[in-house]
Order: structure tokens, then sequence, then C-alpha cells
């Protein structure tokens, strides 16, 4: 019995994380136009109202390719 309700807490855990993880909302604090290789980009965490910095490894085509909303869109653009 006492394992049964241990998995059931164990489960409870797992859904409330889930939710919480669903509910965080997280936005670039720069125009995705400023976005260049090697430049830190600032996140902003909505939901908890913290900031941080990140590094990316996007080369300028991946950037070029991201801009123009996918890599069909990219190619139709003739690049």
């Amino acid at each position: 019995m006492k394992q049964i309700e241990k998995q059931k807490n164990e489960w409870e855990e797992i859904q409330k994380q889930k939710l919480e993880a669903e509910e965080t909302i997280c936005e670039l604090k720069q125009s995705i136009h400023q976005l260049a290789p090697g430049k830190a980009m600032m996140v902003e965490n909505v939901t908890k109202k913290t900031s941080f910095a990140v590094n990316h490894a996007l080369s300028q085509l991946d950037i070029d390719i991201l801009m123009a909303g996918g890599r069909l869109n990219y190619i139709k653009m003739g690049k």
C-alpha cells in the first residue's frame, strides 16, 4: 500500500512540474533582426520576472534561413 501511495505522489509531482513548465513564458528582449553570429541575446522569463543572457551557435546562413521563415522560404527567395 505504501508503494502505491509513493507512486501516486511521484506522479502528482511530475504532473505539477509539467504544468509549471507549460505556464512558463519567455521572450527575446531584442528583435530577431538583431541576431548575429557570436552575439549574445537577452531572454526574459515573463512568468518569473527574470532575465538571462543566451549564446547561440548559429551561422549567418542559419540566421538568414530563420529570418526568411524557414529553408523553403529561403530557397524561394532565390538565395
